[in-house]
């Protein structure tokens, strides 16, 4: 089949079955958007009647390529000068990661005979005969970071943009940014690791330059959007630019084995810093996120394939637990540490993934299809699961914390002078 004709056809499907969808499903349940992951799961080749074939997705790789790329740089262009709830995001962001890849590892190892060489093995304690041992391997350290990252990452909602003069509704806005910045990067520095390791490598054995070569390159990608945009702000310039910047960015990541998601991120924040009419460009892109999210989340659950091992398929419900613990502990520890506003139900603002985290998943699982099964399937569980179950959640914080701030104002301006 002719690649044309299968790609207007799944953009027709997707957006047939996104209106029957929001039309009959959300009666019943809470609809989040990622719900078009199991409609690409029902056309893919692991479900009958498979519509499409693997050998119909590999065709449409260039794709989702491109549309990593376009979310990438859509990421980007929010880079936005450090504010004073920069650092209590950041630390919030690293912090998650860092504990998340601790649990993974260690739950990894657990499910998986170690098949690869040990990067670490110490002898930590013995016990009465018993011997405690620090074991980890380069495979263990690498899905346990890609999966700690895509547990990083939160659903920025357009509600925390609405209401910026809450103080609560900044840190999660800065919170959930920096999650996103420190997925695609840390996804982006294992994919350069993995690369620096392969036999056919031409450079020296470092992911150093890996990673710094896809810097650089979306550092360039972004000057030269820049410059041809210049003062122009047509909306028919704009989007020309675009479609090149992300589609070179894209292509060069994608043969190069590197992340195309990281390198239009920095593409986009290259962007954001570079031009005076960043916020204008923004405002004009965001129309494309919609639709590069359905395809993309189309895309994703087609690509689906089941983890290679039985037991693995017990990794969704541990990730599921340890990120639910992660976001109800540790935003709310650095809240309290850093920041004066209520650190109680913090991280209920951070329980929503969308696009981004499936995005992250499909970005790693390409290029290592040995472990795509185990990455995909816990990505889509996560989103599927947090996305739906959240979102009440998230409103009534988002309404409680508004109502909070709302009064607490009104307080302050009531109060005499003479009185404080």
């Amino acid at each position: 089949m002719s690649v044309t004709i299968l790609l207007v056809g799944l953009v027709v499907f997707a957006f047939f079955a996104a209106h029957l969808l929001n039309r009959y499903a959300a009666r019943y349940v809470p609809l989040s958007g990622v719900e078009y992951l199991l409609v690409g799961a029902l056309i893919g080749p692991q479900i009958p009647p498979r519509v499409l074939s693997n050998a119909s997705l590999e065709q449409l790789r260039p794709l989702v390529s491109l549309l990593l790329g376009l979310m990438g740089f859509l990421v980007g262009l929010q880079a936005r000068g450090p504010n004073r709830h920069t650092l209590a995001g950041t630390v919030i962001a690293l912090a998650t990661v860092l504990a998340l890849a601790a649990s993974f590892a260690a739950a990894y190892g657990a499910l998986v005979s170690p098949s690869d060489l040990a990067l670490l093995d110490r002898t930590l304690f013995a016990i009465e005969g018993y011997r405690f041992e620090l074991f980890l391997t380069r495979e263990q350290c690498a899905i346990a970071l890609v999966l700690a990252a895509i547990a990083g990452v939160t659903f920025s909602s357009s509600a925390l943009r609405l209401r910026a003069e809450v103080p609560a509704f900044q840190l999660l806005r800065q919170a959930a940014l920096a999650g996103q910045w420190v997925a695609v990067v840390t996804v982006a520095l294992v994919l350069a690791w993995s690369r620096s390791q392969s036999p056919t490598s031409s450079l020296a054995d470092s992911a150093a330059y890996w990673f710094a070569g896809a810097t650089l390159l979306g550092v360039v990608l972004g000057g030269c959007f820049t410059l041809f945009v210049g003062e122009e702000k047509a909306t028919s310039r704009l989007f020309l630019a675009t479609v090149g910047t992300v589609t070179f960015g894209a292509g060069i990541g994608a043969e190069l084995g590197v992340s195309p998601l990281f390198v239009n991120l920095v593409a986009g924040a290259t962007v954001a810093f570079s031009s005076r009419h960043h916020a204008e460009l923004s405002a004009q892109l965001n129309r494309l996120q919609h639709p590069t999210g359905v395809l993309l989340l189309v895309l994703a659950g087609a690509l689906w394939i089941p983890p290679a091992e039985p037991t693995l398929w017990l990794f969704p419900a541990v990730y599921l637990a340890c990120r639910w613990v992660a976001r109800r502990t540790l935003p709310s520890f650095f809240t309290w540490l850093l920041t004066p506003i209520d650190p109680t139900r913090i991280g209920v603002g951070l329980l929503r993934q969308g696009t981004l985290a499936v995005a992250v998943a499909l970005d790693f699982a390409l290029r290592t299809p040995e472990q795509a099964g185990l990455v995909l399937t816990t990505a889509i569980v996560g989103a599927l699961s947090f996305d739906v179950l959240a979102r009440g959640s998230l409103r009534r914080y988002l309404v409680d914390a508004e109502t909070e701030h709302s009064t607490t104002t009104a307080l302050a301006l009531e109060t005499p002078e003479g009185d404080v």
